[in-house]
């Protein structure tokens, strides 16, 4: 090899004095305070960067690794691997983290530690020889790809970590790796995986192509958009149904046509992107348009960071009708049915008043998360004689309501935009709090998610899978501590203003902040967008209590409080998703999935996008996770499709013997990293 590299901790001595000079025949010297010791043709350690050195060394680095010798295929015969070879590679104390997507294990699964890897990939059936190509990475703008570099685990930088990328070719497909390395002081000091992520990218012999390029060969010529949502062309031998048109539908109907699987989707509405029009007007997004990124079409130049509502639906139209999408508009679905022994679905629709009966060998659910709108119980209700009394689902706008009293009852982000509308329109507004609620400025929220999310992104899926690769827990740990620390810091006097105005705060679930508020309950969280300050200056008053009852021309609280109302707005949520999953497809499929969304036991989500039910997927969420699912749903059925996978007990696996392989391709990486690669920065 033409580079050895000893990773080495040096604490005392200040980074700036240190010089590693890299010579192309693989030589090194390093320097200190100006003296030049020369180290041979095998440098014996290597090694901090100063700013100034990193770029101009960078290249030579490159081209050093491009010199060595590219991995052979691995291949294994070898027997059940034991926990005492994978201890090897993971850290002795058996906290490593492993997170896989489809890559390995093909589900969903974060296993922790020897035994817990071991069973995540456990042999299924037969034995079967599987190769594993692994390459590591260097600096890739189009990939995203980095040289291996240093990180930290937790905010006070004292944990510090070497993370690399790499490619991996199986038998399989190709897919990318993260790795995160430590040194284990409870076996002196070795560098090992304190955390690992593995993802599918794509299956063998098959490339994602251009918009139309893989379905004009394998879907016919479907002529026109028009005759896509309103005529029979795409019904009779669709492969998958999608449920729901919204941005999660059109992105699994997308993502199926572009590797030639033939998808309809139905969508109760009667235009494509209505469910958006007909929210209330003052509606925007509260993610920036990079994190809300499209696949296969970016937004216009000129498109807002922050578009509304409507801009937001009409490109929900233009991506449909770009992509040639079919759709059927104004589609109610009647019933579902799993036949077993012919192994599809049978699915009644009623489209336009007339009756059809489809019969896909994949469900997929793309509609919403939330259930129907959550309407309180409340005495007197029907007896209010205001202007009006609505759900925030039904509020469209307050209209001209200068001078009125207006009571909203709720405080998440459909409550504050709400709110916010009405006292910028002259309302006298209360806000009726009845639990704490997680608030963060929206520059907290920039800051979180424009390092991966930025205008110089080449690609949001590129950011998708940085985004995606540490491990629940150890994410869960650090938010813990960056929750704590911006509410100390950044949002303080926000937060503190708050306060002082009666709002009750929390920091999230197990004070973890907004992202494992809402994957576990959707709710209970605001990203600040303005209303806050309205609060704190008083404009929108705020009591906390529970509503005991209406009456003609108010609301009476539970400690006796009287607030007039001329609106009445009821911002309390919606019904969780088992109800409505068990409403739209039957209890047959309900009873058999269970819980769906929040975490399971590993922290990857519960029944989305995998599920016990045969060939039935959930794609549900914002548009940063509807991009991510849509494409690992695709990549599922389309190699059960092509025959790579066996199904059992719902779940479809690799009809392959995965863990010696798995074993050798972890510890080469490791093997690699800590005495055979080049790094260009990694300590200082």
């Amino acid at each position: 090899y033409p580079l050895r590299i000893i990773l080495i901790p040096v604490p005392s001595t200040p980074p700036h004095l240190y010089r590693a000079c890299v010579a192309e025949d693989g030589t090194s010297a390093i320097r200190q305070d100006g003296q030049r010791s020369t180290s041979g043709s095998r440098p014996a350690e290597a090694v901090v960067l100063s700013a100034s050195d990193r770029q101009q060394k960078s290249e030579v680095h490159l081209r050093a690794l491009s010199r060595g010798p590219q991995h052979r295929l691995l291949q294994s015969r070898a027997a059940r691997p034991e926990p005492a070879e994978l201890g090897q590679i993971f850290l002795k104390d058996g906290s490593t983290l492993w997170r896989d997507h489809l890559l390995l294990t093909w589900d969903f699964r974060c296993s922790q530690g020897s035994q817990g890897v071991l069973a995540a990939l456990q042999c299924r059936e037969k034995s079967f020889t599987r190769s594993v190509l692994f390459r590591l990475d260097g600096a890739d703008a189009k990939t995203g790809s980095r040289l291996p570099g240093l990180a930290y685990l937790d905010l006070a930088r004292t944990i510090p970590c070497v993370v690399c990328f790499a490619t991996v070719t199986t038998s399989v497909g190709t897919g990318r790796a993260i790795f995160r390395l430590v040194q284990d002081v409870d076996d002196k000091g070795k560098w090992k995986a304190v955390a690992v992520y593995t993802a599918l990218q794509e299956l063998r012999n098959t490339t994602e192509q251009r918009v139309g390029s893989v379905t004009a060969a394998k879907l016919g010529k479907l002529s026109r958009w028009p005759e896509l949502v309103s005529g029979d062309a795409a019904s009779s031998d669709c492969t998958a149904l999608v449920v729901g048109g919204g941005h999660s539908g059109l992105f699994m109907a997308a993502r199926l046509k572009e590797v030639g699987i033939r998808a309809l989707v139905i969508e109760r509405s009667a235009a494509v992107g209505d469910a958006w029009r007909r929210r209330y007007d003052g509606l925007v997004l509260h993610d920036t348009c990079y994190f809300n990124e499209f696949p296969y079409l970016k937004y216009p130049e000129g498109w807002p960071v922050y578009p509304s509502k409507d801009q937001f639906a009409d490109f929900l139209t233009t991506y449909a009708r770009t992509l040639q999408l079919p759709v059927w508009l104004d589609t109610e679905l009647l019933a579902t049915y799993w036949d077993e022994e012919r192994r599809r679905w049978n699915i009644s629709v009623r489209r336009g008043g007339q009756d059809y009966v489809l019969h896909p060998r994949y469900l997929i659910h793309a509609a919403s998360v939330y259930g129907a709108p959550k309407m309180p119980t409340i005495p007197g209700i029907n007896t209010f004689s205001g202007n009006r009394l609505v759900h925030s689902a039904q509020f469209i706008s307050a209209g001209d309501c200068a001078g009125k009293d207006v009571v909203i009852v709720g405080t998440g982000t459909s409550a504050h935009d709400i709110a916010s509308e009405y006292s910028g329109k002259g309302a006298r507004v209360t806000m009726v709090q009845r639990s704490s609620t997680f608030v963060t400025s929206q520059r907290v929220i920039e800051t979180l998610t424009g390092r991966n999310y930025n205008a110089n992104t080449p690609s949001a899926e590129i950011a998708d899978f940085e985004a995606n690769s540490l491990p629940r827990p150890l994410q869960k740990r650090l938010m813990q501590q960056m929750t704590k620390h911006i509410a100390n810091t950044t949002d303080k006097d926000l937060l503190v203003g708050l306060d002082k105005a009666g709002f009750a705060l929390n920091l999230g679930l197990d004070e973890a902040g907004m992202v494992f508020q809402f994957l576990e309950t959707a709710s209970g969280v605001y990203m600040d967008v303005g209303a806050s300050q309205l609060i704190i200056d008083g404009r929108i008053k705020v009591v906390r209590g529970e509503v005991a009852q209406v009456t003609e021309r108010g609301v009476v609280l539970a400690d006796g409080t009287s607030l007039p109302a001329d609106d009445i707005v009821f911002a309390t949520g919606y019904d969780d998703m088992d109800g409505y999953l068990r409403r739209l497809y039957g209890g047959a499929v309900a009873d058999r999935l269970g819980r769906v969304g929040g975490l399971n036991e590993e922290g990857e989500m519960r029944n989305n996008p995998r599920t016990d039910v045969p060939r039935f997927f959930i794609v549900a969420g914002n548009v940063a996770r509807s991009r991510l699912l849509s494409k690992q749903v695709a990549l599922l059925i389309q190699a059960e499709e092509e025959g790579l996978l066996e199904e059992e007990g719902g779940k479809f696996i690799f009809p392959l013997h995965i863990p010696s392989t798995a074993c050798m391709f972890v510890r080469l990486i490791v093997l690699t990293l800590g005495g055979r690669a080049v790094a260009s920065q990694l300590i200082g």
